[in-house]
């Protein structure tokens, strides 16, 4: 079958489905559609595609057209610099979170050690072990599902030998037993309830768990830097673009003198940074 005849398919199917439009738009996820198939090349109107492959295209946009994010019907996300397995009940990467690995690659000091809170898919800590082959992470998340994306992630991404992962609530006091590291990352969950209501049908498929952060959104940010903050000489976190004060005054309450706030690449703030004298 010629690209441009299975194209023309693919866009039959988009263009009637409201759930895929929420996805973005029909070039960016036919390229992912196509780069879960190991195709990194661009294809003109007169390549061919194989028959099998058509026929699983195809399908693949016929599950996305029914409401599934296109990342867990591919099974893979495309993230940072690495390939990141995931499916349900791990949140899928997105570009605003690789501002936070930018800044711990740049904290941290050679051959560190960080923590990665609420790791999910692994995203955050294994990328950051990709740029960094001096240093090592210890990720901990509560959700048997992200424990098992972020083995196999780190794993795939041959990085596994440098992270240690465990199973912890963040919501809970933090354990004794942990040992001293250099940084305190996390991208914990940090929607409030009314930004859960808010959320667009694909997007309910994701785990709530990996979403709300209480009401106010505030929760995790509250407990990390009361329980956790103390693993590392600072603490570095993803927020909601609308937070950036509200995580400031609540540092400062906490005991934080240097507050630092960074912005993503679309210009909105992303990224908090907290430390004390």
């Amino acid at each position: 079958m010629k690209w441009s005849v299975l194209k023309k398919g693919l866009q039959e199917q988009y263009h009637i489905s409201h759930a895929a439009k929420e996805c973005g738009s029909f070039e960016s996820l036919v390229r992912l559609l196509m780069r879960s198939l190991g195709n990194e090349r661009p294809l003109f109107p007169e390549d061919e595609v194989e028959e099998n492959t058509a026929r699983f295209v195809l399908d693949q946009m016929t599950k996305v057209c029914l409401g599934c994010p296109p990342q867990y019907v591919t099974g893979k996300a495309f993230f940072d610099v690495g390939v990141f397995f995931v499916g349900d009940g791990v949140l899928i990467p997105r570009p605003d979170t690789e501002i936070l690995v930018e800044q711990t690659v740049r904290l941290l000091p050679k051959n560190g050690l960080f923590y990665d809170l609420c790791c999910g898919s692994g995203c955050v800590g294994i990328s950051v072990l990709l740029h960094r082959p001096d240093v090592k992470c210890v990720a901990l998340d509560i959700a048997d599902a992200a424990l098992y994306y972020t083995q196999k992630n780190a794993a795939y991404n041959a990085v596994d030998r440098r992270m240690t992962i465990l199973k912890q609530d963040v919501l809970a006091p933090c354990p004794p037993g942990f040992i001293q590291g250099d940084l305190v990352v996390a991208n914990p969950p940090y929607l409030s309830g009314i930004e859960i209501d808010q959320l667009s049908s694909v997007v309910r498929k994701e785990p709530v768990l990996a979403l709300y952060g209480g009401e106010n959104g505030l929760d995790f940010y509250q407990n990390i830097f009361k329980e956790y903050a103390h693993l590392g000489k600072g603490v570095l976190v993803e927020i909601g673009h609308t937070q950036a004060d509200a995580v400031n005054v609540l540092a400062h309450k906490l005991g934080f003198d240097r507050v630092s706030v960074f912005r993503d690449y679309g210009g909105r703030d992303r990224v908090v940074y907290c430390e004390k004298k």
